[in-house]
């Protein structure tokens, strides 16, 4: 494709997805024009990008569609979107959001994140990091750090990017470095419902990458028939590992949740690694992070103290406030391994007090195949709030209520409510609140939404 001119109008059909607002960021600091389309523009971070110059519309409609000169779109839109059709009959270039790295010529050298689960986190220490080394980086991961932001392009020939398993689009990439953090078994519809085709498919993105960084406490990952194991890394917990953690000490500064354990590279202690995110699944994130650092030539040992200035990013285990001696947090965990990983650190830090998930399902799909999963995620809590399931066109309340349902006959004894929308959560959660309890937000970004109206009725 011939790149647009700078000043050209580039348009995004869901300019408020995780994937689509890093991109819209991208071309705006390119020296584009941004225009595009939201079901909810009053999404904190949809405004966001209207107060950074983006023209936003609400709502998908095809006289939304004008002069733009290229318009960009993800899987989740679907052929019969009316402004993609528009742009189609007007014959404006329409390209997913993957070929754009590839189209505007920002995938000369790629050092590609994947993984189920600690992507979006990895991809994010390890920009974090090189900016901190004093290191011109390009970056694009799915969640804003904490008082930052998910993209940034500074014209560098690297960009470190987060990539995207659950369309099979990471396959589009020839990357120099290749991070993978784990596979777990999600988006399997993608993959015809084989676990063999979702592995083949890491395979496939590993093996065309120059260098890898593999996890060595994953069986998934760390079986990976490789030809090449020259440019290999691993990383983990398992004596086999080059970038190796010890045990972990946990310490909070009020209730930031923070960790440090000792690292060894190739066998060699180099020093203490701080995290001020919580849980060993972010011990594991780091350690991924470090492994691509060294493999990019840098010092272990000066990249090391950066990592805990590292703030984190937004909806990953994130501190939303604390009202009465009772902190609410909210997480991006839609996966029953990414709840379960939450509640774990959680339960480390807060061992004697109660812990209350209110957890949105995502997707009735992954509900069938993940039950017995979901069933081990209310073990773990005190008590359990669960919401109709994410999205807005799955939003079927009997059907949730029979999730509901089955996760009571698995766990006969568990404290299971149902909440038939989200506003009746803060109610349901302050009636049977004790002193010092935590309140756990699991789900797709609608759930965000309960943390201050919470936090405002248990004041």
């Amino acid at each position: 494709m011939r790149v647009p001119r700078k000043g050209s109008r580039i348009h995004l059909i869901g300019i408020g997805g995780a994937g689509m607002r890093g991109i819209a960021l991208m071309l705006m600091q390119m020296g584009y024009v941004v225009t595009g389309s939201d079901i909810d523009c009053d999404r904190e971070l949809v405004r966001g990008l209207g107060e950074k110059g983006a023209i936003l519309f609400s709502g998908q409609k095809a006289e939304n569609i004008t002069d733009q000169k290229v318009v960009i779109y993800s899987s989740a839109i679907k052929e019969s979107n009316p402004e993609l059709e528009r742009a189609r009959e007007l014959g404006i270039k329409c390209i997913h959001r993957a070929d754009f790295f590839i189209d505007f010529g920002l995938s000369r050298k790629i050092l590609g994140v994947a993984g189920t689960h600690g992507k979006t986190t990895t991809t994010a220490m390890i920009a974090h990091v090189l900016e901190r080394m004093e290191q011109e980086v390009s970056y694009y991961f799915g969640s804003p750090a904490i008082g930052g932001e998910q993209a940034r392009w500074s014209g560098n020939q690297m960009i470190v990017m987060e990539t995207d398993e659950s369309d099979k689009s990471f396959l589009k990439f020839n990357c120099d470095l290749a991070v993978v953090t784990n596979i777990d078994w999600d988006h399997m519809d993608a993959y015809g419902h084989s676990k063999k085709n979702l592995l083949d498919a890491f395979e496939s993105f590993v093996s065309q990458a120059k260098k890898k960084v593999l996890n060595a406490d994953d069986e998934n990952t760390f079986r990976m028939k490789l030809k090449d194991m020259d440019q290999v890394i691993t990383f983990g917990r398992n004596s086999l590992s080059h970038v190796k953690a010890d045990l972990t000490s946990i310490f909070r500064e009020d209730h930031n949740l923070c960790s440090t354990t000792a690292v060894r590279v190739w066998g060699k202690p180099i020093g203490r690694l701080k995290l001020r995110v919580p849980g060993d699944h972010n011990v594991s994130n780091a350690l991924a992070a470090l492994s691509a650092i060294v493999l990019l030539g840098f010092d272990p040992k000066l990249a090391l103290p950066h990592f805990f200035t590292f703030p984190g990013t937004q909806r990953r285990l994130e501190l939303m406030g604390v009202a009465n001696s009772n902190p609410v947090y909210d997480d991006y965990a839609h996966h029953p391994t990414a709840i379960i990983a939450g509640l774990k650190a959680l339960r480390s830090y807060y061992p004697d007090e109660k812990i209350c998930l209110v957890m949105q399902p995502f997707r009735f799909a992954r509900i069938s195949y993940l039950l017995d999963e979901y069933s081990t995620c209310v073990s773990l809590a005190d008590r359990i709030i669960v919401t109709q399931v994410f999205p807005q066109e799955e939003n079927n309340l009997e059907r949730s209520r029979e999730f509901c349902y089955r996760l009571r006959a698995m766990n006969p004894n568990a404290q299971i409510a149902m909440a038939g929308t989200l506003e009746l959560v803060p109610k349901i959660v302050k009636s049977s609140l004790i002193k010092n309890e935590v309140v756990y937000l699991a789900g797709p970004y609608p759930i965000r939404s309960c943390a201050k109206p919470i936090l405002e009725a248990i004041k």
